[in-house]
């Protein structure tokens, strides 16, 4: 699924997407995340969530300015616990 929400400068585009994707808690109302409220999950929670099944691709990209885009894409499935990813190498 592909979202464009648009709408001018301050809006709450970005408020939204925060909130779809477990960075930020609505200061009101309930928000379900896969059944859960996630109202009711610590950050570590909800970081274990993120990690497992949302996938961002940020504005500003945020990636390492030291490491390739190969080692970036390595940091992110390490992070998921992916040891073996590279097509080259035979795990």
């Amino acid at each position: 699924m592909i979202l464009q929400p648009v709408g001018p400068s301050g809006c709450g585009k970005s408020t939204l997407f925060n909130i779809l994707g477990l960075i930020d808690s609505p200061t009101s109302g309930s928000s379900w995340f896969r059944g859960e409220d996630i109202a009711q999950c610590s950050d570590e929670q909800l970081t274990l969530r993120r990690h497992a099944r949302v996938g961002f691709v940020f504005q500003n990209f945020n990636l390492f300015n030291d490491l390739n885009v190969a080692e970036n894409v390595e940091v992110a499935l390490l992070y998921m616990g992916v040891t073996c990813w590279h097509s080259s190498v035979h795990c």
